[in-house]
């Protein structure tokens, strides 16, 4: 993609002003900032050059941290917020009454989650299942957690373990069954998000949370 596309607010609404050039830049809102990110036909488009310019300049990286913390929060709050609007252009690429369970960004679309579910589950039951040594892994990845469905559609999977009915054995009580470890299987062993991740291993909690690597720095 060639030029760089402004934000332009005019008569009350958006607009969309194309620089000409092959050049493309990242528009930092509000603080009406533009980061260049070069040009779109070189292999180092875009993460390597941003890496290069921006990477190690801690205030660049605080205020592109504080655009996607405002974005977070108007989304929380359901863009109730009295500048909430333009948040949303930014979010959902438009300003109007699209934010259904279609449109929503991270995992919180309701078809995602059910994607993820069942891949979870067929991951388990093709790698970790067969897996002797428990070596394999499961992780559902996502920008954010399910801010507005998580209740309704993933709370109280986050300690869920399977296992095969062939698999588990009697005991001389019949209200009881027992199971070999290695033949338990967790849904998932981590959740990697920016918002609320959840990780069941210590490692994934210090390969993954922010926290465990702020801590560090």
């Amino acid at each position: 993609m060639y030029g760089t596309l402004i934000l332009s607010r005019r008569a009350g609404s958006l607009h969309l002003i194309p620089q000409k050039g092959p050049k493309s830049s990242l528009y930092i809102p509000y603080i009406h900032k533009f980061l260049d990110l070069g040009d779109p036909n070189h292999n180092e488009y875009p993460t390597k050059t941003f890496l290069m310019l921006y990477a190690d300049k801690p205030d660049i990286v605080l205020e592109l941290i504080r655009l996607w913390s405002q974005l977070y929060e108007g989304y929380l709050r359901n863009w109730t917020g009295p500048s909430d609007k333009q948040l949303r252009y930014l979010t959902f690429g438009c300003g109007g009454n699209i934010d259904d369970s279609k449109n929503n960004p991270g995992i919180d679309r309701t078809d995602d989650i059910k994607k993820g579910v069942y891949q979870m589950l067929k991951l388990g039951e093709h790698f970790s299942a067969k897996c002797k040594r428990s070596r394999i892994k499961i992780a559902l990845l996502s920008n954010i957690h399910a801010v507005r469905h998580h209740r309704d559609y993933l709370s109280g999977f986050e300690e869920l373990t399977w296992t095969y009915e062939r698999c588990l054995e009697p005991t001389d009580d019949s209200e009881w069954k027992r199971v070999r470890v290695d033949d338990l299987i967790n849904l998932y062993d981590a959740f990697i998000a920016l918002s609320q991740p959840q990780f069941r291993e210590e490692a994934f909690r210090q390969g993954f949370s922010l926290e465990y690597l702020l801590n560090k720095l």
